[in-house]
């Protein structure tokens, strides 16, 4: 239950959610312990996080706006997916009431689309513009590759979408 496809205005896009988490850097030599204020994990990819892999309920209203979509996924993660009727965006938001009752893992939500953005995606974090991002890549220095995973992540506190070069889709 965790795909999902949404059609607006003809273009369907293919979608899921996972919860996923990092194990922490303890790697106190190089000053790179994870953190309150530092992502630092200490593999270079996710695994999934098993006790939030299936959803235990999931409800869906219907309105003449709105579909939302509540999910939980166990006693301790709830995710309400808003679909707006006019528009093409899906709103994602999670609540995480207790962490798993392992050490320090950083719980990260992947929402992957059948979108081809070739690594480019947009992000707004404080509501004022979008933000061109790339993977891998930063305009204003040299991309350094050791912090290949950290560095790819951004806090997303207001939008993020991704569009595909060629057909123009969008998910918001």
């Amino acid at each position: 239950m965790n795909e999902f496809k949404t059609i607006i205005d003809g273009a369907e896009t293919s979608w899921n959610v996972n919860y996923k988490y990092y194990h922490p850097s303890t790697d106190t030599t190089r000053k790179k312990v994870s953190g309150v204020y530092l992502f630092s994990p200490k593999e270079t990819s996710h695994k999934l996080l098993e006790s939030y892999s299936s959803p235990t309920t999931c409800e869906v209203f219907i309105g003449d706006i709105v579909v939302q979509v509540l999910i939980n996924w166990s006693d301790q993660v709830f995710t309400k997916l808003t679909i707006f009727n006019d528009v093409s965006n899906v709103k994602i938001e999670t609540l995480i009431t207790k962490p798993p009752s392992r050490k320090g893992e950083e719980i990260v939500l992947i929402v992957d689309t059948d979108i081809q953005n070739s690594g480019t995606f947009y992000t707004d974090s404080n509501g004022m513009e979008m933000h061109k991002r790339e993977l891998n890549k930063r305009e204003n220095w040299r991309w350094s590759a050791d912090e290949q995973i950290s560095g790819n992540y951004y806090p997303i506190t207001s939008a993020i979408y991704v569009e595909d070069l060629k057909t123009q889709k969008r998910a918001t």
